[in-house]
């Protein structure tokens, strides 16, 4: 059969030749194709096709994460989700099971990073409440510290700094969020918490302005504008003879 005669029957819905179809650009290294072919052969319950779909799938969904177009991306990382599911459920060789395991985290934060980001973008709330969904949920089943992070930041951007904190006090120098300037974010975030602990009524949390310095100070470590940003904002703290910070809002 020839390519076009292949293509043909692909577009007449033979799903066995949308696989073999998608498997030929993947061996020419066509991913855009490839990828198309495939994830159409999975949706129509092709699990080769998946397998091999979630070989590169991420690299589809940061690609577009990286124009940025967070709609496409979130629907790519949608599809890799649905791959994973089918890959993962049926009979299928254990090393590809192991590898379709070894992606769901990062699949599931993917999800949930675009729909944050498309909310930043839409200024839409609504999209904060379904990244949460997403972070919290491998917050709590995967233990993942980037996920706990961003369950603190759908929370704060939500206005409940007392369910936020908790989860953004797991933010560490060496966690990537997946962009500098949401990297500022949370640390910014957490100062702001430790710096008005007490006027936000936080449950069992105090005003600590040592540690909202401590924040300030990572995130001034961050490149360009955001450390800039945060270098400013660290002169606003002022340490007395006696050793005691405070916030000077000039």
């Amino acid at each position: 059969m020839t390519l076009d005669q292949l293509a043909q029957a692909a577009n007449n819905g033979d799903v066995e030749s949308m696989f073999t179809l998608g498997n030929h650009y993947f061996d020419q290294k066509q991913w855009t194709d490839a990828w198309e072919w495939l994830t159409k052969a999975a949706e129509n319950g092709h699990v080769g096709a998946a397998a091999i779909a979630l070989l590169f799938g991420d690299s589809i969904a940061r690609a577009f994460e990286s124009i940025p177009l967070y709609d496409k991306a979130f629907d790519a990382w949608s599809k890799c989700y649905d791959c994973f599911d089918l890959v993962w459920n049926n009979d299928i060789a254990e090393s590809a099971k192991k590898m379709a395991s070894g992606k769901v985290v990062d699949i599931v934060y993917g999800m949930g990073y675009c729909k944050y980001c498309l909310a930043a973008v839409n200024s839409d709330s609504s999209e904060y409440a379904n990244a949460k969904v997403y972070f919290e949920s491998i917050a709590a089943n995967m233990d993942d510290p980037r996920a706990k992070v961003m369950t603190g930041l759908c929370y704060s951007s939500l206005g409940d700094y007392a369910s936020a904190f908790p989860f953004l006090k797991e933010m560490k120098s060496n966690i990537n969020l997946g962009k500098d300037g949401i990297n500022f974010e949370a640390w910014m975030t957490l100062a702001l918490i430790h710096r008005t602990a007490d006027s936000l009524s936080i449950p069992g949390v105090h005003t600590n302005m040592a540690a909202a310095y401590q924040c300030v100070a990572e995130a001034a470590k961050i490149p360009g504008s955001c450390g800039e940003f945060a270098q400013k904002d660290l002169q606003k703290y002022r340490k007395n003879f006696f050793g005691k910070i405070t916030y000077i809002d000039d």
